[in-house]
């Protein structure tokens, strides 16, 4: 197990400074701090936080459990027929799969 690893078999606080890789795409930023490509100890697909502006739109599917906690506005998802809106405070759960 490498120190990074390691780091991940304690009870942590990760911040926004935690997330260091930011992808963006539909002008939606994502970075992981906790991701089993890069600390398999965990056991789970991975934990991060995103950034969206008011407006932007993304069709991805997640092919994991996916958890949206809202911690400030308001978060809209829509699959399919169903529409889902969660303000901050609350979360969006997304079972696998679901687009």
């Amino acid at each position: 197990m490498n120190s990074r690893e390691s780091d991940f078999r304690a009870v942590r606080n990760l911040t926004l400074e935690d997330a260091t890789n930011w992808m963006e795409w539909s002008g939606i930023a994502l970075a992981d701090v906790v991701n089993e490509d890069e600390t398999p100890a965990a056991k789970l697909g991975g934990v991060g936080f995103l950034r969206a502006p008011k407006g932007p739109h993304s069709s991805f599917e997640f092919a994991y459990d996916e958890v949206l906690v809202v911690t400030r506005g308001r978060c809209t998802v829509a699959s399919g027929t169903t529409e889902v809106t969660a303000n901050a405070g609350e979360l969006i759960y997304l079972p696998a799969g679901v687009p």
